[in-house]
């Protein structure tokens, strides 16, 4: 990212905030307000849009269990025409799912944005009652939980424990054999970029040399932009899937019985390998305040983890 790319990204994030407090009149929770009191009744029809670059793989992901149940109480999930990942991404997780796509005529009963989107939209939703979910601020349970009680009030419905399990068979690939064992490996950031300074960020590869000396195979996952941004030689790299592979298939990939854990950051890398129960390596991006990091440790990266000790963070 340019250095006027990055400037750009900052003064966003900052004016942005200003939207966010503006808006922050009706609290459903912690994590989850609006502007107006809002209730639905089904089947009242709900887009959700994470069309905005700020909204990441991760932060979709914390939405899926909540709109799979919302389809399951007769609520109709649209998301935006202009999103062109989340619906392959969710359908690989429950390939039950029926999402539909907003083309922007379409009358909408409620939208569910992610904060760091609210600026950009500002006026795109001007007349329609509008839902602002902001992560950081969660404070006493998981991000899932914060979400099942605050739709429980927008909806009327009883929604309860939201979670995500193993769904898809996984890859079938001959790049994976079957007597191996894979870890998969992402050293990329998309989002926090500027936290990177701070971070002892080649004990990454140190983890993944230590796996592969000890018989694992590694592959190398990133997007063709990560891939076409890297110049380093990476001689520990067993398979370099880096641009090759669609969100679709990386969800599979997660979910192959070969493929046993990460090394990463806390991307969607380590949720994914949450959500199917695997070993996370995890360099933990961090936060600026001992708080916010707690906050982090205890309900945002463990959010899919069955168990706790599938996260082992590095130093």
């Amino acid at each position: 990212m340019s250095f006027s790319k990055k400037l750009t990204y900052l003064l966003y994030k900052i004016f942005n905030e200003v939207f966010i407090k503006a808006n922050r009149k009706n609290l459903y929770g912690d994590i989850v307000f609006s502007k107006n009191n809002i209730k639905l009744e089904a089947p009242a029809l709900i887009l959700f849009d994470f069309s905005h670059p700020t909204t990441h793989l991760g932060d979709r992901l914390f939405f899926a269990p909540l709109i799979f149940e919302l389809c399951g109480l007769g609520f109709k999930i649209l998301l935006s025409k202009e999103d062109k990942i989340t619906k392959s991404l969710f359908n690989e997780l429950k390939n039950s799912i029926v999402l539909g796509e907003h083309n922007g005529d379409t009358h909408v009963d409620l939208v569910v944005i992610p904060s760091p989107s609210l600026l950009a939209f500002r006026s795109k939703y001007l007349n329609t009652p509008t839902v602002i979910c902001q992560f950081t601020l969660i404070k006493k349970q998981s991000i899932l939980a914060e979400l099942a009680q605050a739709f429980s009030q927008i909806t009327n419905r009883t929604i309860g424990s939201l979670a995500l399990s193993e769904s898809c068979v996984g890859l079938q690939s001959n790049l994976l054999r079957k007597n191996d064992k894979y870890f998969l490996f992402s050293n990329y950031i998309d989002s926090g970029w500027f936290r990177k300074f701070f971070l002892n960020i080649t004990c990454l590869e140190e983890q993944a040399v230590r796996l592969r000396n000890d018989g694992f195979k590694i592959i190398h996952v990133g997007s063709s932009r990560d891939l076409a941004g890297d110049k380093n030689n990476y001689e520990f790299i067993d398979i370099d899937l880096r641009g090759v592979l669609s969100v679709a298939e990386l969800v599979c990939l997660a979910n192959t019985k070969e493929v046993v854990g990460a090394v990463t950051y806390d991307n969607v890398i380590m949720h994914l390998i949450g959500i199917f129960d695997k070993r996370a390596l995890v360099l933990f991006r961090g936060r600026f305040l001992k708080s916010n990091r707690a906050l982090h440790y205890a309900f945002i990266n463990p959010v899919f983890f069955k168990q706790d000790n599938k996260i082992e963070y590095l130093q």
